[in-house]
C-alpha cells in the first residue's frame, strides 16, 4: 500500500534527480572546458606573439634577447621559458 508507493515514489525521484544531475554536470563540464581551452589558446597567442616580436626587435635593432624582453617589460620570472624557445 502506502508504504511500498512511497518507496516507489522515492526510488523514482533518486533515478531523475541523478539523470538531472549527470545532465547538469556534463552541461558545466563542457562550459569549464570551453573556457579553459579558450584561456589556454589566448596564452598561446600571447606567448607566440611576443616570440616573434623579440625575434624582430633582436633582428632590426640588432638586440639581445635579454634587452628586447626589458624593452617589452617582460617579467624576469617569464623570461626564461621565452630564451628557451628563441
Amino acid at each position: 500500500g502506502r508504504a511500498e508507493g512511497r518507496a516507489e515514489g522515492r526510488a523514482e525521484g533518486r533515478a531523475e534527480g541523478r539523470v538531472e544531475g549527470r545532465a547538469e554536470g556534463r552541461a558545466e563540464g563542457r562550459a569549464e572546458g570551453r573556457a579553459e581551452g579558450r584561456a589556454e589558446g589566448r596564452a598561446e597567442g600571447e606567448e607566440r606573439e611576443r616570440l616573434t616580436t623579440i625575434r624582430k626587435l633582436m633582428k632590426s635593432l640588432k638586440m639581445t634577447a635579454q634587452q628586447a624582453m626589458a624593452l617589452l617589460e617582460i617579467p624576469s620570472s617569464e623570461q626564461e621559458k621565452y630564451l628557451d624557445r628563441l
